[in-house]
């Protein structure tokens, strides 16, 4: 029970085994108490737990467990671990936990949730099934796992029927393919060519081609692009996506040389609203842009990196921490700090390197 525990107490082994147990593995070594909290003495001896355990057992335990923890987000992983088959009724609950999880900032355990309620979910559900997909690959790349992302939208991909929540699946695909530009275009041409497409599903196609052509530098493309997404998430009245569209478009009207002052996607951008990651997207990138790149104001560019970076820490956004990372590095090297910037790329690197977003060196 402690090994499969996020966080083992006294109360809840006792719960699940009685005291003696507990009395007798804290007498042989084997794990020691920190008040109410228990903690194995060396992380492999709770290793060597899982692993001499035949999975029967395991899934037999975190039955006990989901009966005995309090905490709604770590019950329903129990729940999930201790499921075989599909089970429509428990992927909801679990899926219901995976967002609790996300609004608290536990990104990699609302992917987690969420890649097993998608387990869980039966074939015949497809709008559940992409809907759990996407949110798990999304969750996934926000904590740097790219390749997770792309294993649980692959099968998708290749087992939905062709229409919207395909589309959905190949759009989001083409975010977790990373700096692979050909097979992001590729995709997200296959997602506009699906029938049944919603006007949202159109725009965050035009938003995912319109970013793809910012990464190519083919900005005078971008700027369009970005534009009829930002006209048609208006015309739709979803603010949200409205703001994201025109970020991305004044993105591409910074690198093409348009002052923010005259700018109408710069002005609309910093209206918002703005709140959820990725972090990246925030208005305040441009004005730090603005201050390494135009102003040549070195300080006040790093504050807001640091700024947005540390947002990205509250949402363990860790793609945009990585980018920031090496924003901030280029701008210290603008000040002449060359040692502040290789430590800075150096944990840029280690954040979000995985052989596809590879950038750094």
């Amino acid at each position: 029970a402690a090994a499969l525990l996020a966080r083992p107490t006294r109360s809840v082994l006792a719960e699940v085994g009685g005291p003696t147990g507990l009395v007798d593995a804290v007498a042989a070594g084997v794990v020691r108490s920190a008040g109410e909290v228990i903690e194995f003495d060396h992380p492999l001896l709770a290793a060597v737990c899982r692993e001499e355990a035949d999975p029967e057992t395991i899934r037999a335990m975190h039955a006990t467990l989901s009966s005995v923890v309090t905490d709604t987000v770590q019950r329903a992983r129990h729940r999930a671990l201790s499921a075989s088959g599909v089970d429509e009724r428990m992927a909801r609950e679990i899926d219901e936990a995976a967002a609790e999880a996300a609004d608290h900032a536990a990104i990699a355990t609302a992917a987690e949730l969420a890649r097993y309620a998608l387990e869980l979910t039966p074939e015949t559900a497809v709008e559940d099934r992409a809907r759990r997909a996407v949110s798990a690959a999304g969750w996934f790349g926000q904590v740097g796992e790219e390749a997770a992302a792309r294993d649980v939208l692959r099968p998708l991909v290749a087992a939905l029927p062709p229409g919207p929540y395909r589309a959905r699946c190949l759009t989001t695909l083409a975010e977790a393919v990373g700096q692979d530009i050909g097979t992001s275009v590729a995709l997200l041409h296959e997602a506009s060519t699906q029938p049944g497409l919603q006007p949202s599903d159109e725009i965050e196609i035009l938003l995912g081609i319109g970013s793809t052509y910012v990464n190519q530098c083919d900005l005078s493309a971008a700027r369009t692009i970005l534009a009829t997404a930002r006209a048609k998430a208006h015309a739709g009245r979803d603010s949200s996506v409205a703001s994201r569209a025109a970020m991305l478009e004044a993105h591409a009207d910074f690198f093409a040389g348009v002052p923010s002052t005259e700018s109408e996607a710069w002005a609309l951008a910093q209206a918002g609203p703005w709140g959820a990651p990725p972090v990246y997207n925030h208005p305040e990138l441009l004005l730090a842009w603005e201050a390494t790149y135009t102003r040549e104001d070195q300080a006040a560019a790093i504050l807001l990196f640091d700024k947005l970076a540390s947002r990205a820490r509250d949402f363990n956004d860790l793609m945009s921490e990585g980018a920031l990372a090496l924003h901030r590095a280029e701008a210290e090297i603008r000040r002449g700090r060359l040692d502040v910037a290789d430590t800075l790329a150096e944990d840029g690197y280690r954040t979000i390197a995985d052989g596809v977003h590879d950038q750094f060196p």
